[in-house]
């Protein structure tokens, strides 16, 4: 669960100096492509990070300003931490030459298979920090699972 945009206490607002929502420790992206003859040309790309900064609130509207974020005492804005997360992407492809005799001259048609989360990993969402919720400290959303997609292309 993301922040809240508003404060919980309009007149006393030193419990939102805090980590930002996107505010997280470790991030690595890495990006590599195989080339090996017309048939091998692979990509790949690993993404893995560190959980993301959410808060803890209490479901009560404890300042009489119409909205249930408030937080309880002494804990500040995006205090807790969620899970990390891990991602693998492949993608292999493969462009024909129509009717050309160079290399890169005339039309050609491409073919691609990309394969999303190849480990097909549960990444999850922060957890829900509504201290009155059923599922409080529980996370009820993950990104998307493994998923495979096919291409093909014109080029002139």
């Amino acid at each position: 669960m993301a922040s809240t945009p508003c404060p919980p206490n309009s007149y006393d607002l030193s419990g939102e100096y805090g980590r930002a929502d996107f505010d997280q420790r470790h991030r690595l992206e890495a990006l590599g492509q195989i080339n090996g003859g017309p048939w091998l040309k692979i990509g790949v790309a690993v993404s893995a990070g560190s959980g993301r900064p959410y808060s803890l609130i209490t479901g009560r509207d404890a300042f009489n300003t119409g909205q249930v974020n408030a937080r309880p005492a002494g804990v500040s804005r995006n205090t807790l931490v969620g899970p990390p997360t891990m991602t693998l992407d492949l993608r292999w492809s493969r462009e024909f030459q129509l009717g050309a005799s160079s290399k890169h001259e005339g039309p050609a048609f491409s073919l691609g298979a990309s394969a999303f989360n190849v480990t097909n990993r549960t990444n999850f969402n922060n957890p829900v920090g509504n201290l009155s919720s059923p599922f409080f400290g529980r996370s009820i959303a993950a990104q998307p699972p493994r998923q495979v997609q096919m291409s093909a292309g014109l080029t002139f």
